[in-house]
């Protein structure tokens, strides 16, 4: 088809003489091949022209490639050489688990990657069972905890960036049971997460102005709790608020919140104490700066959670 446009615009006209068939006279092959092509060059003045046009264009395109492939290089190059910062993460909703597609998610990891990004930092997430915390960071396989871990008990055991976050640690009852404070837990079984610090607030009540619990019942998970206190297991969930809500809310008439909150606890993430100390700083400036910009909230909203909620006469900070 482009030769016939060419043709129609250009006419060939015979520069020698044809024979009785109207083909050039010659023995045909490669003479009629470059007569055709000297017949077309004398009849189109232009097409030098054209094909240095055509030309050109090749190079700008060309020209662009190499650039579009240099950028490309650099960006990668650039990526590669960014330091990386192994972040030990948990799974526990909605801090940090995955989602209907299989994805990881959370508002740990998007507050992470966001603050990562202001640090020039590559996060890289280390997941690891709740009682590994310590060794993960002594054992060198990950820098920092980052898994909705509370920084009270812990001031003097790590360095902290944060708090960046606060939590309540709560209690859950089923809507019927009788328990409406929090001295009605004595006597009571409780479950929590395995390892968990909430499990360490109840096996030393004293210290924690608890109750003593007749049974503490400890779960891999959450979801395994609520499966133990709609069953009559237990009689009472503990833990942090928003971990938990994401059952009651399903069922909001099958469950209450006792009347009090067992703590407010301040999440921070924790390094080493001989760890990188402008590292910790630099983070938790960003991580001051997120919260003042408005970062924090916005993140927190889309995990159904709120950093300024009033509660038991206070608020989260």
């Amino acid at each position: 088809m482009r030769s016939q446009i060419k043709d129609e615009l250009f006419p060939l006209e015979p520069l020698c003489p044809l024979n009785e068939t109207g083909q050039p006279e010659g023995r045909g092959g490669a003479e009629e091949l470059h007569f055709v092509r000297r017949k077309y060059a004398a009849r189109n003045p232009k097409n030098g022209a054209a094909c240095s046009d055509g030309r050109k264009r090749m190079k700008r395109c060309a020209l662009l490639l190499i650039c579009l492939l240099l950028c490309f290089a650099a960006s990668c190059g650039a990526e590669e050489e960014m330091p990386e910062l192994r972040i030990r993460v948990t799974v526990y909703a909605p801090f940090f688990y995955r989602n209907a597609d299989g994805q990881f998610t959370g508002v740990d990891l998007e507050l992470a990657e966001e603050a990562c990004a202001r640090l020039n930092l590559r996060p890289a997430f280390v997941v690891l069972e709740l009682g590994k915390r310590r060794a993960a960071l002594e054992n060198g396989d990950v820098d920092c905890l980052w898994d909705a871990l509370s920084m009270n008990g812990h001031e003097d055991e790590f360095q902290w960036a944060g708090p960046f976050l606060h939590s309540w640690r709560v209690v859950i009852v089923r809507a019927e049971s009788d328990i409406q404070t929090l001295g009605d837990l004595r006597g009571k079984r409780v479950g929590v997460q395995a390892r968990s610090t909430t499990e360490g607030l109840f096996m030393r009540p004293e210290s924690a102005g608890l109750p003593q619990v007749e049974q503490i019942s400890a779960f891999d998970t959450v979801g395994e709790a609520f499966t133990a206190l709609r069953k009559g297991y237990v009689d009472a969930i503990a833990g942090y608020e928003n971990a938990l809500q994401i059952y009651t809310g399903d069922a909001p008439d099958e469950y209450r919140e006792l009347d009090m909150g067992v703590q407010s606890e301040p999440l921070g993430v924790a390094f080493l104490p001989d760890a990188d100390g402008e590292l910790v700083q630099r983070l938790d400036d960003v991580l001051d700066e997120m919260m003042r910009d408005g970062t924090t909230a916005r993140l927190c909203e889309r995990f159904g959670m709120s950093i300024n909620v009033e509660r038991h006469g206070g608020d989260a900070f």
